[in-house]
């Protein structure tokens, strides 16, 4: 019997207890520990120095991934699949399947157990990326997937048994994108994925992140979906879905001002919008060289206009370090001195260590004269803002405020956060950093609890007495506290930023986990006059963006419209020259950095119920 068709039929047999729906698919790729890797197309690989423990044995793989003293640890195998299997399991689906065992608690979904699939159809902007974390808590296993629009899929099921070998099923429907994850023929989740992003084409393994030990025997994808029935999510009756079914036909036009994979970069991230002083619009992003990570080759542009908005004029660097090198100027957040005319634009610096760790933390000022024709070179201040055990710091991202009433007008604040390590799962603390010399000296201001995040400014007056709102990204999910999360967390500060009262959740403003803009769009003694803005996505996940407007200091959000349908991330908001709102916004899953215009009295507008 020929060799090759031996190890086949035995694979088959091996495979027994795999669904009829990956028999009647057709496999394009398969490992089996039993064989070996070697000869089997998959190829080890490692993204940090430090990696973790591969042995074999007995039929079976197994990746000890057990990181220390902030050491990451990774080891994984990938496949690349030929142009038309990619293309072909983009559009009419497949079947991705591994039998695995997780002996210990995880206690979470972590990237040290973890599977991808990348695949494309005939355009680019049909790129989809599959990321799967996996995991163990006592009886349960768990999965993770983040979907795209409607941000991350979770879930869990109870086993028998969870200490021993099962058998997973992802299953994905090209025409619906509609996917299914089943553990022993259950379903463990369902929802629909179109995030776009790039990697090989086929993970399995270790990921750079957590801990966990895994054990593997068999994989295998397939093109098609095979006998398998696709379970479909179920629509929602939310309010949300009353908001898309009456407002999204009058969402503002919109230009797309940066689109990835043009003028030299993979993707635009992270606005920062502001009217300069001359009545241009300057827009800041980062600009990621070769993915969507948010470490790596990263540098910082603007992007002008000189007509409201309409036209812009090409990028222009304002900032690049080392080349190729892993540096990253990162979350741009600008603001206008208005009694100097002087524009500051903070970013923080970050690096990738050899190992692949996140490294750097060093906050970064530069400022123009002459509304961002030129600007400074770089001008470190980390040593008067971080705290010896501050490890990672972020501005805002979004825009700085100038306070313009009371005992401190004129100083210049911009919102940050700060981890005490680099490690994304440790509490993150909002706070300010000001300047009350017109940016010369700048200083650290009032910190924020536990799990407060990414955050934006606003000035507000109650009761006659001047003061500031802040509105900010809840992390207490991430933290283990889903009863905390849920809604933003806002807090008030009545001496100018120096502190703050006890953050709080705003029942009013629901969110997925996300940054968002506030802007003080106009105030003035007559209540009337007083209009506060804010911007973001109202879900499914980072999905639908919509502005809000509050008339009493942003106790209440009564009016709202939709300002872009599907996928929506971060925004950022100003005031145009003629009296109009200007905000931009990611979307497209992040293909897009897009610019809409809004007169404020829209927003008051009743809005008609679709027939």
């Amino acid at each position: 019997m020929d060799q090759h068709l031996f190890y086949r039929i035995m694979f088959l047999v091996l495979m027994t207890g795999f669904s009829q729906s990956a028999v009647a698919a057709t496999p394009i790729a398969e490992f089996d520990a039993a064989r070996g890797i070697d000869d089997s197309g998959w190829t080890a690989a490692n993204d940090n120095t430090n990696h973790a423990k591969v042995t074999s044995g007995n039929g079976i793989l197994r990746i000890e991934d057990q990181e220390s003293e902030g050491r990451r640890e990774d080891a994984y195998f990938y496949h690349q699949l030929s142009d038309e299997q990619r293309a072909l399991a983009r559009t009419t689906g497949f079947t991705y399947e591994w039998t695995l065992r997780i002996p210990q608690d995880t206690e979470g979904n972590t990237r040290a157990i973890s599977t991808e699939v990348c695949v494309e159809g005939a355009e680019p902007e049909s790129r989809l990326r599959f990321g799967l974390q996996l995991g163990r808590r006592g009886s349960e296993l768990l999965a993770s997937v983040e979907t795209g629009s409607d941000g991350p899929l979770t879930g869990s099921l109870k086993i028998d048994d969870a200490g021993t070998f099962h058998h997973w099923v992802l299953v994905f429907e090209g025409k619906t994108q509609v996917l299914n994850l089943l553990v022993d023929q259950q379903l463990l989740l369902k929802g629909r994925i179109d995030r776009w992003d790039q990697g090989f084409h086929l993970v399995f393994g270790s990921r750079s992140t957590d801990e966990g030990i895994s054990e593997w025997k068999q994989v295998r994808f397939s093109l098609g979906t095979g006998d398998h029935t696709m379970i479909e999510p179920p629509h929602s009756a939310s309010p949300r879905f009353w908001i898309l079914a009456n407002e999204k036909a009058s969402v503002p036009k919109r230009v797309d001002v940066f689109t990835g994979g043009i003028d030299g970069y993979f993707a635009y991230r992270i606005p920062s919008l502001i009217t300069a002083p001359n009545g241009d619009l300057l827009l800041f992003c980062e600009a990621r060289k070769n993915d969507l990570n948010d470490d790596g080759d990263i540098d910082l542009l603007m992007k002008r206009s000189t007509d409201g908005g309409a036209t812009w004029l090409p990028q222009e660097l304002i900032y690049e370090e080392g080349g190729d090198a892993p540096i990253k100027y990162g979350n741009p957040t600008a603001v206008v001195d208005e009694e100097t005319g002087v524009i500051w634009l903070a970013t923080n610096r970050d690096n990738l260590t050899d190992g692949g760790a996140r490294a750097g933390g060093t906050l970064v000022l530069f400022h123009s004269t002459d509304s961002g024709k030129t600007w400074s070179e770089p001008v470190e201040i980390t040593a008067s803002i971080k705290k010896p055990d501050w490890g990672h710091h972020a501005f805002g991202p979004g825009v700085g405020v100038q306070i313009r009433h009371g005992e401190h007008k004129g100083r210049l604040l911009f919102p940050a956060n700060f981890r005490k390590s680099f490690d994304k799962a440790q509490p993150s603390f909002s706070h300010v950093i000001m300047s009350d010399d017109h940016g010369k000296t700048w200083r650290l201001g009032g910190v924020l609890g536990d799990y407060t995040n990414e955050c934006q400014i606003a000035e507000i007056v109650e009761n006659g007495k001047y003061g500031l709102l802040m509105n900010m990204r809840n992390h207490w999910g991430r933290g283990g506290f889903p009863k905390k999360s849920g809604n933003r967390l806002v807090s008030r500060s009545f001496d100018g930023g120096e502190s703050w009262d006890a953050e709080a959740m705003d029942a009013a403003l629901p969110e997925p986990p996300c940054q968002a803009s506030l802007y003080r769009y106009s105030s003035g003694t007559n209540a009337n006059q007083d209009r506060l803005l804010f911007a973001n996505p109202i879900g499914p996940g980072r999905s639908n963006l919509r502005v809000r407007l509050s008339r009493d200091e942003g106790q209440t959000w009564p009016y709202g419209k939709l300002i872009s349908v599907g996928s929506t991330a971060y925004s950022c908001m100003t005031k145009l020259p003629d009296g109009k709102v200007g905000i931009v916004y990611e979307r497209n899953n992040y293909q897009q950095i897009s610019f809409s215009t809004f007169s404020v009295d829209w927003l008051e507008e009743p809005v008609q119920k679709m027939p």
